[in-house]
């Protein structure tokens, strides 16, 4: 039987999933403070000095972390399948802990979304997929505006745009001449998301709906970027039946297609209910922290992708949240003061944040807690803002 090393570029959800698997060998980007966080979870941690190139495939590359995964069977979990971390991963006698990288892929790509849709029997925004080319009067005919053209591969509101006149679309077009994307008329509502799991058979763990922070100035430079959850949905409309319904159905639809594991939903509650905006089949940015204060999450993954039956249920909501904070500026700032508590070990609110200096769009730090992130207006609680 292979074993769980956890090999994770965020140090981050190094420490909220090691939480959640106390005990479990982890390898990471860090310095001291990440390492003695570590120490308290598992005696096997690997932490290694952040370089020019932070990600996951680096990090594998890495004598020592290279070791660790080689000297046993492994099973290993990262933030999302890829297919070089597949090679380097089977060439050191490991596998991984994630849905193939080509399946979950093909399923992220958002040219995608509107068949994997319609074969769930779920409803999504009018779409289509165009190009970047043309006049604003030609673009995407039939589609109401504004439109909110999105790349393939856009992640977070990087490379999402909100288009509602000739400017905004020539400069689109200006900047990315002839490439493909996806138009979709602009639904007004509350964004949210849900976290998911689905077995082979098609069993779906789902989380209930969590508030989508989406778009605030000082936290993310992306007009329509998530930037934050609260795992508690207080704002009124409440997305009800309608989003486990929506988890459910997209989760049948993901096993048809051979898919197991965690997969993120995210949707906007508009007046006719919930509609389906993305899905992100991997790891999600609200996922970590959920995990932390409830490992349901993470072992419904585990026991999904391993080809185990996990129950089907609807978890209830979780009082906490986080907001991320981006570097909106275009030059470097230094990292916020934090206390790094333990998302584990959590009482009333922390700050989490790097060291040195981080460069413009890179993370300053995470606000956590157990406490309210939205009012039930759906406005951030006052105090939130440093």
């Amino acid at each position: 039987m292979s074993r769980l090393v956890l090999v994770l570029h965020d140090p981050w959800m190094a420490v909220c999933l090691a939480t959640a698997r106390p005990g479990v060998p982890v390898a990471t980007f860090g310095g001291s403070d990440e390492r003695q966080r570590l120490e308290t979870l598992t005696d096997r941690a690997v932490v290694i000095a952040p370089g020019d190139d932070p990600s996951t495939r680096a990090l594998l590359a890495h004598p020592e972390v290279a070791a660790l995964v080689a000297e046993q069977p492994s099973r290993l979990l990262s933030f999302k399948p890829n297919k070089r971390l597949e090679e380097a991963a089977a060439a050191l006698g490991a596998t991984y802990a994630l849905p193939p990288a080509a399946l979950a892929g093909g399923l992220e790509n958002k040219l995608a979304l509107a068949r994997l849709a319609a074969d769930a029997g779920v409803d999504v925004p009018r779409q289509a997929t165009i190009r970047l080319q043309g006049t604003w009067a030609d673009a995407a005919p039939g589609l109401r505006r504004p439109l909110v053209v999105q790349s393939p591969r856009s992640q977070s509101g990087n490379r999402t745009w909100e288009v509602d006149d000739e400017r905004g679309w020539d400069a689109l077009v200006v900047a990315l001449p002839g490439r493909p994307a996806r138009a979709s008329e602009f639904v007004r509502g509350r964004p949210g998301t849900l976290n998911a799991v689905v077995d082979h058979r098609g069993a779906v763990l789902v989380t209930a709906p969590i508030v989508q922070v989406t778009g605030v100035p000082w936290l993310t430079p992306y007009a329509l970027g998530s930037c934050g959850n609260d795992f508690t949905w207080r704002p009124t409309p409440h997305p009800g039946e309608g989003a486990f319904v929506l988890a459910e159905r997209l989760g049948a639809e993901l096993a048809r297609r051979g898919y197991r594991g965690h997969f993120g939903v995210d949707f906007v509650l508009g007046p006719d209910g919930p509609s389906l905006i993305e899905i992100n089949p991997r790891l999600t940015a609200s996922f970590a922290l959920y995990a932390a204060w409830e490992p349901a999450l993470l072992d419904a993954h585990l026991s999904a992708v391993a080809g185990e039956d996990i129950a089907a249920r609807r978890l209830p909501p979780l009082a906490g949240g986080q907001l991320i904070a981006t570097n909106v500026t275009s030059g470097s700032l230094p990292a916020l003061d934090g206390d790094g508590a333990l998302p584990g070990t959590l009482e009333g609110d922390t700050v989490w944040s790097g060291d040195g200096d981080v460069a413009g769009g890179g993370r300053l730090a995470r606000y956590v807690t157990r406490g309210e992130v939205v009012d039930a207006s759906g406005e951030l609680v006052p105090g939130w803002r440093p």
